[in-house]
């Protein structure tokens, strides 16, 4: 395993290595050590790792940032470590800390849902498959039909991608 990626990443122009072994196997082990052996070299010659995965699980970032702080590395692990979660992860961690600020203008029915939501998965008596039901339901239809009225109400009020990026920036009816 640990061939195969450094054969095939340390080429000039390796293209895409999709990986599709059974579990067990040790693809994260060795993605692990390859990213953490292999940054500095690629970020000199200005590459980049990209490690993309549909499960989160997958890439366990705390694991990979405890090798960086092992080697004295955790400044390294700020600078070129990049971690993108989906949209619905920082919707769930944060709303209820921005409520708030939330313009009314987009508390609707919609909205009011996606909070009740969030607030029953802070609940310690709802079962763990319940919640993962919740969050499903959040990541697959609330979220995204919250996000599709922001997105609506802003095209209708500012007609280009520059407007609406200002008014989220600027006017506080929007940010």
């Amino acid at each position: 395993m640990e061939e195969i990626l450094n054969q095939y990443c340390k080429q000039d122009n390796p293209g895409l290595l999709l990986l599709s072994m059974p579990t067990g196997f040790g693809k994260t082990y060795n993605v692990l050590n390859f990213i953490h052996l292999n940054y500095k070299e690629f970020a000199k010659q200005k590459r980049k790792i990209l490690f993309i995965t549909n499960l989160k699980k997958n890439l366990p970032i705390d694991e990979i940032n405890k090798r960086f702080i092992a080697n004295g590395n955790e400044e390294d692990f700020e600078k070129y470590v990049l971690f993108i979660d989906s949209n619905v992860d920082p919707v769930i961690k944060n709303l209820l800390n921005l409520d708030q600020e939330i313009p009314d203008k987009f508390k609707n029915k919609i909205y009011l849902q996606l909070k009740k939501y969030i607030e029953m998965l802070q609940s310690e008596q709802l079962p763990s498959d319940f919640k993962e039901n919740i969050k499903t339901d959040i990541r697959k239809n609330v979220e995204p039909a919250f996000r599709d009225i922001i997105k609506r109400t802003l095209s209708e009020n500012f007609k280009t991608k520059k407007a609406r990026l200002s008014a989220i920036k600027n006017n506080q009816d929007y940010q």
